[in-house]
């Protein structure tokens, strides 16, 4: 990438912009990566929280249609556009609704700290499942992300 940047543009911060945009690019893809697995884990037929499902797919959307902005923006701006490499989300079972939150704000914590939005609402349902608990508070829980 660096050849690039040096035949793309020779000032130093654009070359700098177009460094944090790949980043940023990468991290949107990481969080897009992590939200469908979650999302997935919660339409399993033995977990079936639909409410679930919808809120981590819907947020492994958002985050899918930031990469592709930053994708379309350096197009325009003529930039070249490089992919890395994403890792697998070290956890493949979410286990409880509450475990799953707090690894997503984890994750929008330290992907992304300038979510604040984002990392507020996360925490807002961290809170919420700990209050209802497991079982049919997590059951009414879900039913409200259905609508």
């Amino acid at each position: 990438m660096g050849d690039y940047l040096m035949r793309f543009n020779k000032n130093p911060l654009k070359q700098a912009r177009l460094r944090i945009l790949h980043l940023q690019l990468s991290l949107s893809f990481v969080l897009q990566f992590g939200g469908s697995g979650q999302a997935y884990h919660f339409q399993r037929d033995d977990i079936a929280l639909l409410g679930l499902y919808k809120y981590f797919k819907e947020a492994s959307e958002e985050e899918r249609e930031h990469a592709y902005k930053f994708l379309e923006y350096m197009n325009k701006r003529g930039g070249r556009v490089v992919l890395t490499d994403i890792e697998a989300p070290p956890k493949q079972d979410w286990g409880t609704a509450q475990e799953a939150m707090s690894a997503a704000l984890d994750l929008e914590k330290r992907v992304n700290e300038e979510q604040v939005d984002s990392i507020k609402e996360i925490g807002d349902n961290i809170t919420h499942l700990k209050r209802v608990g497991e079982g049919l508070g997590v059951f009414m829980f879900d039913q409200t992300l259905r609508d």
